[in-house]
């Protein structure tokens, strides 16, 4: 099955498509972000669409904010998943 990570900068209206193999791992290199951006992401999977009679990219997740890291003045790390902060 072939799949896709959709990455959408909310403030620039730009998309980044990443595809991805089943069950490997993917990072996305900071480079590919702008610094001033608001992000989401969702997955995709290609799958075959009974109406249409052809294959098409099906959302598999909804849309899920990104939220940028932070370290506080202890030196730890802390970031949000889905609105939670979490300290590492």
């Amino acid at each position: 099955m072939v799949s896709r990570l959709v990455i959408t900068d909310l403030v620039a209206k730009k998309t980044l498509l990443k595809l991805i193999k089943s069950k490997s791992y993917f990072t996305v290199d900071s480079k590919d972000l702008d610094s001033n951006g608001v992000y989401k992401y969702k997955y995709q999977v290609k799958k075959y669409d009974e109406e249409l009679g052809k294959e098409r990219w099906m959302d598999e997740t909804k849309h899920k904010m990104v939220y940028p890291e932070q370290i506080n003045r202890d030196g730890m790390k802390i970031y949000s998943i889905e609105g939670k902060q979490v300290i590492n």
